[in-house]
């Protein structure tokens, strides 16, 4: 886990069946979270990447991407499929949008409540501006005729002005002369005192006080005349502004401009009073500004910002409406958030390819599960889409499956690398190839008795595939006595194979063998009634399994099966088998003939395939001297070592051992062979 956690390319693990894969990808993944990397988990089939997605499925936080059709997904997984992700979303997001669109929805409907007072709201305001702007031109009528009056009057008033500054000045003339008298006078009557010479003085007295009293009465005229010029200045003034402020015309303008104003008063008061009501029955979803004062040009900010709120309030519902029903109508839109969001994503290595959506989604880490079965060009597809990758696989089990016309064209290459671009996966190629730092083995199994998992380990790991403590001993079964089981058809001739023209493959061959097939489906009947089933469906129910290693041997075993009224789908190749487990697996070899023939089944990949589906049993059917003398030599070497081990460590049986063990078992006396 430290490795794959820290490496900075390409990591690879080889899980052997049983050792926890799934475990650690799941357990990777939940640390490429926490470190905020995007992780792509992908494998060649469905069922590998299903299996990883279930397991998180259950980690908290873990947001999850499924990319598939769903019909080929398993059943826990497709709530993590896109578009039933992005409908979950959909859903999600009307249901949090469904109380504000429902608050809007009351908003709309209190506004409209509230239209008859906003109109009349609306209304008194234009009939207020109208008085103000009769007012107003009732004023500028009245000061323009005013204006007017003055100008007509103002020639007459100009003459006055200038009679009585004539006046004033012929006034001036005199008071000042007078004065001049007086003070003269003055002087000679001073010298008029003088003894002795002031007789001489009094007649220059006598005509000096004349003289004075003249002009005395010059002023007396000047001060009468200049009185009555101001006396008519001022009655002119009197006169216009009597015509200016007083005549009908103009106190009826004033009086018509007075009710408008308290009319004007009334009405201002009236629209404060129902913006008070409309405040209290409008909504509250946008903050309402606060009720003004008397003021008109509150009032009227008031009127506009309400306006302003109310359109506003109709966008949004609007807006909303139009993205709830785009959102329904346009699901796909939400891909790209789901997939950017996503923590981690599965998909096979081709869906990974398949989509617009995906194709605009990076990787931090790609990890492959089961990598020792995919073809290098498939595995490129997902690799090419992160920055580091993590192959997880076991190039012991099966190899990729390469199209015929493929394999022939890399055959006929001349570089040996290329050519084994055909027979081995990127995996095989890199694992053996790569430094110690950069791969790692799951090398403690949890799923077969050790009893079986020794010969595996033996055989094709090295002797590096260990069993814990808990699983040393064999568990118990119906019929047999060990976990490890061989029935030999003793080379009879009636257990010999028989070979036929492949229905799908042209120029190939396929092969059955009726009384092998038959013991397998006699035996799988009596697990059945031992209440053993084809799929668990609680902890505590017991599974059981055929695999056979041709196609044609699959449908003889299947119409045995269906003679005994038993679910065919209970059987499958090695090939169509891998993945999966079973408590009890039945195995034929179906090759049975005098020459040692064994055709594919030379792939001893396969034979592993088959040994690590069982949990609890496997049960072997076949010929042991064609398997043990087969032309080929490793598989013959592997077979012998096989018998070896099964007679040392597992139960070695006959098929007249078996017809011994099934006709107890049909006649309810069932017992176990030593």
């Amino acid at each position: 886990m430290e490795c794959a956690r820290t490496f900075k390319d390409t990591f690879l693990v080889l899980g052997p069946p049983g050792t926890g894969k799934t475990k650690v990808i799941t357990e990777l993944v939940k640390n490429f979270k926490a470190q905020n990397l995007k992780v792509l988990v992908t494998s060649k089939n469905n069922k590998a990447v299903d299996n990883v997605l279930e397991r998180l499925a259950h980690q908290p936080g873990m947001q999850a991407i499924r990319i598939g059709q769903e019909s080929k997904v398993d059943e826990p997984v497709k709530p993590f499929l896109l578009d039933v992700q992005a409908r979950a979303l959909q859903d999600q997001i009307r249901a949090r949008t469904e109380g504000q669109y429902q608050r809007l929805l009351n908003a709309a409907q209190m506004w409209e409540q509230t239209t008859p007072e906003l109109m009349g709201l609306q209304i008194d305001l234009h009939r207020y501006t109208e008085m103000q702007q009769e007012c107003m031109h009732t004023y500028k009528t009245v000061q323009e005729r005013q204006h007017h009056l003055w100008n007509s009057r103002q020639p007459q008033l100009d003459t006055i002005a200038k009679k009585m500054h004539d006046a004033h000045a012929i006034l001036t003339k005199h008071v000042v002369r007078y004065n001049r008298s007086t003070q003269t006078l003055a002087m000679i009557t001073g010298l008029c005192r003088i003894p002795v010479v002031g007789h001489v003085f009094n007649p220059l007295q006598q005509w000096q006080l004349q003289r004075a009293q003249h002009r005395y009465n010059h002023t007396l005229t000047g001060h009468t005349t200049f009185d009555a010029t101001v006396t008519a200045y001022y009655a002119q003034i009197a006169q216009i502004q009597t015509d200016v402020y007083g005549s009908d015309w103009i106190l009826e303008a004033k009086q018509q401009c007075q009710q408008h104003e308290k009319n004007a008063s009334h009405l201002l008061t009236a629209m404060h009073s129902r913006i008070t009501r409309i405040h209290g029955a409008l909504p509250s979803i946008i903050p309402l500004p606060h009720i003004p004062n008397r003021e008109i040009d509150q009032i009227r900010g008031y009127i506009e910002h309400i306006g302003v709120i109310r359109e506003l309030s109709g966008t949004r519902i609007q807006l909303l409406e139009d993205w709830r029903t785009a959102l329904q109508e346009r699901r796909r839109g939400l891909y790209l958030t789901l997939l950017r969001s996503a923590d981690v994503i599965g998909a096979t290595c081709i869906g990974i390819a398949i989509g617009a959506h995906i194709s605009k989604i990076d990787f931090d880490v790609v990890i492959a599960d089961e990598a020792g079965q995919i073809q290098v060009f498939d595995l490129l597809v997902p690799l090419v889409r992160g920055q580091r990758a993590i192959l997880v696989g076991d190039h012991k089990q099966l190899p990729p499956v390469i199209e015929p016309e493929m394999l022939e064209y890399l055959e006929n290459e001349e570089d040996e690398e290329i050519r084994n671009l055909g027979k081995k996966s990127i995996f095989e190629l890199l694992f053996v190839q790569a430094h110690d730092t950069h791969r790692a083995m799951l090398n403690i199994q949890h799923r077969m008795p050790a009893s079986i998992a020794n010969f595996i380990s033996q055989e094709f790991y090295e002797n590096e595939y260990f069993s814990p403590d808990s699983l040393q001993n064999d568990p118990p079964d119906p019929f047999f006595q060990r976990a490890f089981c061989f029935i030999d058809t003793l080379h009879r001739r009636s257990y010999r194979d028989t070979r036929v023209q492949d229905e799908e493959e042209e120029n190939a061959t396929g092969f059955f063998n009726v009384q092998e097939a038959r013991v397998l489906a006699r035996l799988a009947e009596a697990y059945f009634k031992q209440h053993y089933r084809v799929r668990a469906e609680n902890s505590t129910d017991k599974t059981i399994g055929i695999i056979v290693p041709y196609k044609r041997q699959v449908k003889q075993v299947a119409n045995e099966l269906r003679q005994r009224q038993l679910p065919d789908d209970i059987v499958a190749t090695v090939d169509a088998f891998q993945g999966n487990e079973r408590d009890v697996i039945l195995f034929g070899f179906t090759r049975s003939n005098k020459y040692g023939g064994i055709g594919f089944l030379d792939e001893l990949r396969r034979l592993n395939v088959t040994l690590t589906r069982a949990k609890s049993h496997i049960i072997l059917i076949g010929d042991r001297h064609t398997l043990c003398t087969a032309k080929d030599e490793a598989f013959r070497a592997c077979a012998n070592n096989l018998m070896t081990y099964i007679e040392q460590y597992g139960q070695m049986l006959t098929i007249d051992d078996i017809d011994g063990l099934l006709e107890t078992e049909k006649s309810k006396q069932y017992g176990s062979f030593t």
